[in-house]
């Protein structure tokens, strides 16, 4: 399981299945990207139904250790991105 997709081989894939252009497979999945993207800067989340959900969740300003060297330093807040893997996903994965 420690193969990887890239992009490259991701639009290949897409365009040899939809019998579409590499370069048209590239807007459109660049298109996507771009609107998750906005949609999470924006306060909502996105869902594909059945295959998930993406969130961005708002994380505190904490205190952490550098494992290197044991001193403390100051995480500041962020936004954190997550994903949540919906049913038929979960069971194509597993063989359901």
């Amino acid at each position: 399981m420690a193969n990887k997709v890239g992009k490259t081989q991701l639009i290949q894939e897409i365009a040899k299945d939809t019998d579409m252009s590499q370069a048209a497979v590239e807007k459109v999945l660049n298109s996507f990207v771009g609107n998750v993207t906005s949609n999470l800067k924006g306060g909502s989340n996105v869902t594909i139904t059945g295959f998930g959900t993406f969130r961005a969740t708002k994380t505190k300003e904490r205190m952490g250790v550098n494992p290197q060297t044991g001193a403390k330093i100051k995480i500041p807040a962020s936004i954190r991105v997550s994903f949540s893997a919906g049913q038929t996903l979960k069971n194509d994965v597993n063989g359901r």
